[in-house]
């Protein structure tokens, strides 16, 4: 992490450089479970309703114990209806 302020004497400029713009953003999925983690995925890049499903179907409900509950309640991607379905059959099973 670069500095945003620095100090100079009166009248001077203080000089200095920090990166800017190149970000790379990954995204973790997992199940949380009482016994730990399972099913956990790593993505680069942002998720979307798509990769969502793709994970539930391939990832999440093969590794789901029967009785266990999904709740992806901070993700907008959980508004897919089809993935809803796969989650709460699996909590079903």
């Amino acid at each position: 992490m670069a500095r945003r302020y620095a100090w100079a004497d009166v009248s001077a400029r203080a000089i200095g450089d920090a990166p800017n713009g190149h970000w790379k953003m990954t995204t973790i999925l997992a199940g949380l479970t009482c016994e730990g983690l399972i099913a956990s995925v790593v993505r680069d890049g942002p998720i979307n309703a798509e990769c969502f499903l793709a994970y539930v179907e391939q990832t999440l409900s093969p590794r789901a114990a029967p009785g266990q509950h999904g709740d992806p309640h901070n993700l907008s991607s959980r508004k897919n209806e089809e993935a809803a379905c796969l989650i709460a059959g699996a909590a079903r099973a």
